[in-house]
């Protein structure tokens, strides 16, 4: 019978009296087996689904189902973090280890902890990373739903809503002297937005530096909270700007005044601080 478990290349494993084999090479009429475990045991089975054992495994090789019930379930953990990108790594282990504690909680002291197992399972979410782009033409004309989200953080959206909570801005750009086809990107929360509409200060700066490719510039709008020395100042917009002239701002900034609009109905002629970013 078919295994739930797979080796570390994915190849699915079969279990006959206790003993997990894997597919060796098939021919038209009949499939080679040998023992995963101890590579010596071996078996066929013919078109007819006869299986006949031609060499026995050496002591030891018979499955341990506690054991496997854990590898099984460090796999699907693996699976978990290919299918959610969303999720932490270790979030993805912890539930599938609270799976297996609600369905076989003996197997859960075969299973590694998530400190011994991180490098592996950290490994399947960066092979499952999209490439980072190097220029606009390498950027998704959409981004990926799971990294519009801001996981973690309060938002006014219901649950099923499909509006994104994070990235709020995203257009296409086109400087005066370059045809090239550029995009700006804005990331702000709805609860965000409306702190920093209602904000009567409001702090701007640019970088450069940690500015990722192929933008130019990070633009932060930020706001301040607290009084006296506990005063702080907390972000909350982030303009991804491909360049640092008058037009790439004001654009950027009408493309924010409409989005504010559309998805908040906010009023561009309702926010007080419209003339002063236009100014600066």
């Amino acid at each position: 019978e078919p295994s739930e478990l797979k080796t570390t290349r994915g190849t699915p494993l079969f279990v006959y009296k206790g003993i997990n084999y894997r597919v060796q090479r098939r021919t038209e009429h009949v499939t080679y087996y040998e023992c995963y475990k101890c590579k010596k045991g071996k078996a066929n089975e013919d078109q007819h689904g006869h299986v006949v054992v031609t060499k026995p495994c050496i002591e030891g090789c018979e499955v341990n189902i506690l054991e496997q019930n854990a590898r099984i379930a460090l796999q699907n953990s693996k699976q978990l973090i290919k299918n959610h990108p969303e999720r932490s790594v270790k979030r993805c282990f912890e539930d599938m280890r609270m799976k297996l504690i609600e369905t076989s909680l003996d197997s859960v002291e075969y299973l590694p902890s998530f400190e011994s197992a991180s490098s592996s399972l950290k490994r399947v979410r960066s092979n499952n990373k999209p490439k980072i782009p190097v220029d606009f033409a390498t950027l998704p004309d959409v981004i990926p739903e799971c990294y519009q989200l801001a996981f973690g953080t309060r938002t006014m959206l219901s649950e099923d809503s499909a509006m994104p909570t994070f990235l709020y801005l995203d257009v296409e750009y086109i400087a005066p002297d370059d045809p090239t086809t550029k995009r700006i990107l804005g990331f702000m929360t709805f609860e965000f937005a409306l702190k920093l509409c209602s904000s009567t200060h409001i702090f701007i700066d640019g970088t450069f530096k940690t500015c990722p490719v192929p933008f130019y510039q990070v633009f932060v709008f930020s706001t301040m909270i607290g009084t006296g020395d506990e005063c702080r100042l907390i972000p909350r917009l982030y303009l991804l700007l491909p360049g640092k002239s008058e037009h790439c701002y004001t654009s950027a900034l009408n493309a924010l005044l409409e989005s504010l609009q559309i998805k908040q109905h906010i009023n561009r002629e309702t926010i007080a601080w419209t003339q002063i970013l236009k100014t600066a």
